[in-house]
């Protein structure tokens, strides 16, 4: 008998199993996903709903235990509402048969981008009447006016049992509450042009929302506090609400000015009328069991889960991240600008911002100020006695800090603020970036640390939150080639030496779903202050200027390296800018070269630790399971990824370095205009593996020794083609040397010392390439 949930339709490509490989406490797999920076161009519709069946695939859990876990309600409500009168004169169950709705106007016709138009309503007179609800077959539109009359009768019933026992609504956070027919495209965000040039736009069926919604209006995705989807299949009800999520989840409420930790989609299929709650979060998806809304059990779960919603006590409970609030540095901030966001559904959702000071800080809120303020200062003093001597007398350094105790202390004007979603077992990025907080090319630290709750202040804020124990993986939401694909790699990292053979058919005889051994991933939000202010490094003034922030970076990675770690994530998203250059700490283990160019001001930082590991550990270079950003990964990386079954490769500080390389051509494609600009934009941004290796090997061979640049569209190009050369070239040679450094330790013959030896010459070749092109490149783009 078929499954009646077959598993989401995932890309059909050799490399599809390694992308959706297991989601445990142990690692995560780089797959086909739906995350994006916002330099890249934004995937429409149809691209996103493969991606994210793919970025969700195994993530799916079943609990009904999340409704008391995140949307608890007083009994005597749901009890109360569902044996109201006027429940029951709205919604009457007829078991076999189709229920009773009250008659409601139906929408006549549909304007063209406009809102639906109506019927009159009945007079007040009239006697309001019950019809048939219509049957499966129907149009999908057709059962929208039935399912808002039922869902706004529970939501106004549930709101006067609320009033009976708080009549001001000081006990929850929505003050008002509607549910109201949507279709229509929703306006996008600045940076999501594409959207809107979808064949099939975004258009949720229906809403709940804080505010009345006018049927022309268009509304943004923060307006909605619950989506709720209509479809025939559950297939489709899953990867068509996970992209609203998704679009959720990116775009912070301009009201409260906070962005969602989680977002809500309650999802009805017409075929069998069952319903279900799903939450999205960043370990992916939890929803209730399907229960038949035409039983007695159905109808008084969908009381039970408005009940929930309409009760929630506040911005936190409702999926909003309100974690300055309970802050004791960041309540004295207000937010100023986005500076980067890594949107997805699973995965760390970087999301790094930029905070000034309070202009009206309450009496109260200064006192704390100037606590903080102290503490800052003492923090200072101790990170510069952690930093290597500079270039200076004593006598200088003695004068120096005097006045520094002289001068007035000070909360810093602006601040960094970086979030991300961190995996349990990756949590280093607090004590590397402490290590290094202030060194040349890295930002000075003020806080790393987990986001505690609100509302619980002792509670780290997780994804187990989100995930009751004893949750059930959905396997029908998770396909079997991703199964094989785990059991491929369990017995890989469990067989002994010399049982290689065999392992890919044990795993290919798989024909029927395995059980799921693995428990969900657990993800912290994380949060780091920095007070080193930076600006995206796009908006580099210069070329000059690109590639010494680079450069500078470079050496800021260096240092990460220095004292034992590797960081294994280069973007365009964790390299910035500096606003105000900085005298830091001068370098000299790179020779006097560096030396010199470090005793200048610092332009450019590196500014994440989420992927960093121990470069070294007590059987020589560690090999991890995969890690970085597609768009810049190193081809030798990417390569290995995906045409191998091998999930574990030493990733090198030469596969960083390329990294950088790409970063640049990238900035590069942004800025300067020429033949075939748009094309490697596109290709940059392509999601599948397979096709993403092939476009970039291409660009990069478009940078060999003997091609031609002689078009005349491509003169703007000239004059960054031999520094890119350059630069490729050492790629190629640090690839075959990482693969040397890979041979030597499968041989227990690699040292500690040959690592950075090695690590060390290309660190130095990169920076020369780097400096001599900032040196001669146009002043302007």
């Amino acid at each position: 008998m078929a499954s009646p949930h077959p598993p989401p339709d995932a890309p059909t490509v050799a490399s599809a199993a390694k992308r959706s490989a297991s989601y445990t406490t142990e690692h995560t797999p780089f797959k086909f996903s739906s995350g994006h920076f916002r330099r890249l161009e934004v995937l429409d519709q149809e691209h996103m709903q493969a991606a994210l069946a793919s970025e969700l695939d195994g993530s799916y859990w079943i609990s009904n235990k999340i409704l008391d876990g995140m949307f608890p309600v007083d009994d005597d409500i749901v009890v109360a509402v569902r044996n109201s009168s006027e429940l029951r004169n709205t919604f009457q169950l007829r078991p076999g048969q189709s229920p009773l709705i009250l008659q409601t106007p139906k929408p006549k016709k549909k304007e063209e981008g406009g809102a639906d138009v109506f019927d009159p309503p009945p007079k007040a007179e009239q006697v309001p009447t019950l019809a048939e609800w219509p049957p499966a077959s129907a149009k999908e539109r057709d059962h929208y006016c039935h399912f808002v009359t039922l869902i706004q009768c529970i939501l106004d019933q549930v709101e006067r049992q609320i009033e009976k026992k708080d009549p001001s609504l000081t006990s929850i956070f929505f003050k008002s509450q509607a549910c109201a027919i949507y279709d229509k495209r929703v306006r996008p965000p600045g940076n999501l042009k594409a959207w809107t040039g979808s064949k099939h736009p975004l258009k949720p069926d229906l809403i709940l929302c804080a505010r009345e919604v006018l049927q022309w209006a268009l509304c943004r995705w923060s307006d909605f506090d619950v989506v709720i989807e209509v479809k025939k299949s559950w297939a489709k009800l899953f990867t068509q609400s996970a992209t609203y999520a998704r679009c959720m989840l990116e775009e912070p409420n301009v009201d409260l000015g906070l962005r969602r930790r989680f977002s809500i989609a309650l999802l009805f299929n017409q075929e069998d009328w069952k319903l279900t709650l799903a939450v999205y979060h960043r370990a992916g998806c939890t929803r209730t069991e399907e229960v038949s809304l035409n039983t007695e059990e159905g109808l008084e779960r969908l009381v039970r889960i408005l009940a929930g919603i309409r009760s929630i006590p506040n911005e936190e409970r409702a999926g909003y991240d309100a974690s300055r609030k309970s802050h004791s540095f960041l309540q004295h901030y207000i937010f100023s600008k986005s500076l980067v966001y890594r949107s997805c559904i699973l995965g760390r959702a970087t999301d790094v911002e930029e905070w000034r000071e309070d202009p009206y800080p309450s009496e109260e809120s200064k006192k704390q100020a100037e606590k903080l303020a102290r503490a800052l200062a003492e923090l200072k003093l101790e990170n510069e006695k952690r930093d290597p001597p500079t270039r200076r007398s004593p006598r200088l350094q003695e004068k120096r800090d005097k006045k520094a105790k002289a001068e007035p202390i000070s909360l810093p004007p602006k601040v960094v603020v970086k979030k991300s979603w961190s995996p349990a077992t990756r949590l280093n990025e607090g004590e590397c970036l402490r290590a290094v907080s202030g060194k040349f090319g890295v930002p000075k630290i003020i806080e790393s640390d987990k986001i505690k709750l609100t509302s619980d202040p002792l509670k780290d804020d997780s994804t187990e939150l989100f995930i009751p124990p004893g949750a059930v993986r959905d396997m029908k939401r998770w396909s079997k080639e991703a199964q094989a694909q785990i059991a491929l790699d369990r017995r890989v990292e469990e067989q002994k030496p010399g049982e290689a053979q065999g392992v890919a058919t044990q795993a290919e005889q798989s024909e029927t779903e395995m059980e799921s051994p693995f428990p969900p991933e657990v993800r912290f939000h994380t949060q780091t202050i920095m007070e080193t202010v930076g600006l995206p490094i796009e908006d580099a003034p210069s070329p000059r200027a690109l590639f010494r922030a680079v450069a500078h970076s470079m050496i800021g990675h260096f240092n990460i390296f220095d004292e034992g770690w590797l960081q294994r994530d280069v973007s365009i998203g964790n390299i910035m800018l500096l606003e105000t250059p900085e005298e830091r700490a001068i370098v000299t283990a790179l020779g006097e070269d560096i030396a010199e160019r470090t005793a200048q001001l610092c332009e450019g930082m590196l500014i994440d630790a989420d992927h960093v590991i121990r470069w070294w550990g007590k059987t020589g270079i560690r090999s991890e399971h995969r890690s970085g950003t597609l768009p810049y990964l190193s081809l030798r990386l990417l390569d290995v990824w995906t045409w191998s079954d091998n999930n574990k490769v030493p990733h090198s500080v030469m596969d960083d370095l390329e990294s950088c390389v790409w970063v640049i051509l990238h900035v590069i494609l942004l800025k300067v205009k020429f033949s075939r600009q748009e094309l490697w934009l596109q290709q940059l941004s392509e999601p599948k593996q397979g096709a993403h290796y092939a476009f970039r090997f291409a660009m990069r061979g478009r940078f060999d020794q003997d091609a031609e640049w002689d078009s005349p569209r491509d003169q703007n190009m000239l004059p960054f083609v031999p520094f890119l050369t350059e630069l490729f070239s050492l790629s190629r040679a640090g690839a075959k040397d990482a693969r040397t450094l890979e041979q030597l330790a499968s041989t227990n013959q690699l040292t500690k010392d040959r690592v950075i030896e090695t690590c060390k010459g290309y660190y130095k070749k990169y920076l020369n390439v780097l400096f001599a092109a900032s040196e001669s490149l146009p002043e302007t783009w």
